[in-house]
């Protein structure tokens, strides 16, 4: 019993820790993008030159600051966390998702989950070290899809890739419009301040998840890579267009958003042990 109840506690210390650097991350994001948006109006060397920020520019800025190198490790050492939390949530279904189809799709999701953040984790120390790329090319959406059309059968593999991001972005509007998002919070006291900005954060991430797939799909069907985009492009390709400012401007509080909603999972995230083997 006691070795049960020590493994639950490091189990949650490692949910919480990577929650609270998932949050640091959305949060430098999401304020990048707004100083751009309020000092210079210019993305700053984003993902196509459109004018989005992804999260190893992030980190390449916090490198010049103050403590910045150790904030990095600190979020790096996060996110791999986070991402073993993710895989034990997956791997012991300590969310009760079960064996059927839909806990299935579930579990794989936070298996991918996990090894986004993974990756993720890995850039904010690679930065400390020099070896990120110099921040040239088009971004790894861009990347990944280039390789993939230019193997047999990358065309079909790229728009199944963008249904699936289609899907996710769906996913993601339907939690916040039924308020799925709040399963197992404790939204009391100033939590409950909070359920608002959150849930418009989580449907307009969604609605970005929706525009990569999009992206996704057209350069799957014109097998085109240039035509792909990940999140930092599509936020780009939204500055581009007739009242762009505003909307970049909005998904940028939508991300940062999401990293209020991170926090709040970081302190409030009911880790029952009952739950947790």
């Amino acid at each position: 019993m006691e070795r049960h109840a020590e493994t639950s506690r490091s189990y949650e210390i490692a949910g919480r820790t990577g929650l609270c650097a998932r949050s640091v991350v959305y949060a430098l994001v999401s304020g990048l993008m707004l100083r751009a948006v309020f000092l210079s109006g210019s993305g700053g060397g984003s993902e196509g030159g459109q004018g989005g920020v992804r999260p190893k520019e992030a980190f390449q800025w916090l490198e010049t600051e103050i403590y910045g190198q150790v904030i990095l490790v600190a979020i790096g050492v996060g996110l791999g966390l986070y991402a073993i939390w993710r895989f034990i949530e997956a791997g012991f279904d300590t969310g009760d998702q079960g064996t059927d189809a839909e806990g299935v799709l579930a579990r794989a999701g936070m298996v991918a989950s996990g090894a986004g953040y993974a990756l993720l984790g890995l850039g904010a120390i690679t930065v400390l070290f020099g070896a990120d790329g110099g921040g040239g090319g088009g971004g790894t959406t861009k990347s990944v899809s280039h390789w993939l059309l230019d193997q047999p059968f990358g065309a079909p593999v790229v728009i199944a890739l963008g249904l699936v991001l289609l899907g996710i972005g769906g996913a993601q509007i339907w939690r916040a419009v039924k308020g799925r998002w709040k399963d197992d919070l404790d939204l009391s006291g100033w939590a409950g301040s909070t359920t608002g900005v959150i849930t418009a954060a989580i449907a307009l991430r969604g609605v970005l998840f929706v525009l990569v797939g999009l992206f996704l799909l057209i350069a799957g069907w014109q097998t085109d890579p240039t035509e792909a985009k990940g999140l930092a492009g599509a936020l780009g390709w939204v500055r581009q267009q007739p009242y762009g400012v505003v909307f970049y401007s909005l998904g940028a509080l939508a991300l940062g958003g999401y990293g209020l909603y991170s926090f709040v999972q970081a302190r409030r995230l009911n880790f029952a042990p009952s739950r947790h083997a």
